[in-house]
């Protein structure tokens, strides 16, 4: 009896540690993703845009920690893609399709891109691709929604599209414990856009490509100890993605419904009617 005590005391003292390198596995296997933002005025070219973004200087948004962002119509807001990675998760191919309210926003005009082309993982990789809503053809429109997606959801949503592959030709191993940006680009604010109006940007969890949703969008492949020289395992298997901070509100403020620009409470136009009604009312008084 005393040794069966000793086991069952002795097994009660290894549950937690255990647990522990079970969730030390998960973790180890983990892809964590969240999004930037910045915001910056419109210049008067996209061009002017990207140089006014790479220049810096305006606030850095990080959906970890920020859930709604003001905007106003006529901005752009500047989006980028985050990745940290465990130790045992080994980068390979990468697609994502990031989702914006189209109500608010609208698509770049051109494929205006800043890749991070100087990161542990996107350093190693060559091809680096992706095309805003607004280039993107009308049969791939149609299947780069999540296949759960209703219509409604569906259509108040656009998209950009981002791809980037390791360069097999030139490593033979990826890298595990990544946490650096991948990709950012231009989504602007319409000019249009209503005040109050809410909108989001977001990588959806249904847009994750697994072995029950083969059609997502959204996917980092995995290569088993870094060895690019295997095929890389796809469709999530043996790892796991963490989508809930990658996405971030916007409001709009100084929308089209707010009165023109005011003067003491009174509109722009209004200020030039009331005035020349005074000049009226002073040229009545002095012949009156």
């Amino acid at each position: 009896m005393k040794k069966f005590l000793a086991v069952l005391l002795v097994v009660a003292m290894l549950v937690p540690f255990a647990s522990m390198g079970a969730f030390a596995a998960s973790d180890s296997t983990k892809a964590t993703w969240t999004l930037k933002a910045s915001v910056y005025n419109a210049a008067a070219s996209e061009a002017d845009d990207k140089a006014n973004f790479t220049k810096g200087g305006s606030t850095v948004y990080n959906s970890a920690s920020t859930s709604n962002i003001e905007v106003k119509p006529g901005q752009v807001v500047w989006v980028t893609i985050h990745l940290k990675t465990g130790s045992a998760y080994y980068a390979g191919e990468f697609s994502a399709n990031v989702y914006y309210s189209n109500n608010i926003f609208a698509s770049a005009k051109k494929s205006n891109y800043v890749w991070n082309t100087k990161g542990k993982y996107t350093g190693i990789c060559s091809m680096q691709t992706g095309a805003p809503f607004s280039m993107i053809t009308e049969k791939n429109k149609k299947a780069g929604y999540p296949a759960s997606w209703s219509d409604s959801q569906k259509n108040s949503h656009e998209f950009y599209t981002a791809i980037m592959i390791p360069d097999v030709a030139n490593y033979k191993k990826t890298v595990a414990s990544v946490d650096e940006d991948i990709v950012s680009y231009p989504i602007y604010v319409k000019s249009d856009a209503k005040n109050g109006a809410t909108g989001e940007i977001i990588i959806p969890q249904e847009s994750l490509a697994t072995s029950t949703n083969k059609t997502g969008k959204f996917y980092l492949n995995n290569f088993v100890n870094g060895d690019l020289t295997k095929d890389s395992v796809q469709y999530s298997k043996g790892v796991t993605h963490d989508l809930s901070k990658a996405k971030i509100t916007f409001t709009v403020v100084g929308g089209s419904s707010d009165p023109t620009p005011s003067q003491g409470g009174v509109s722009f136009f209004q200020a030039i009617i009331n005035f020349f009604k005074a000049i009226a009312e002073f040229f009545k008084g002095l012949f009156s």
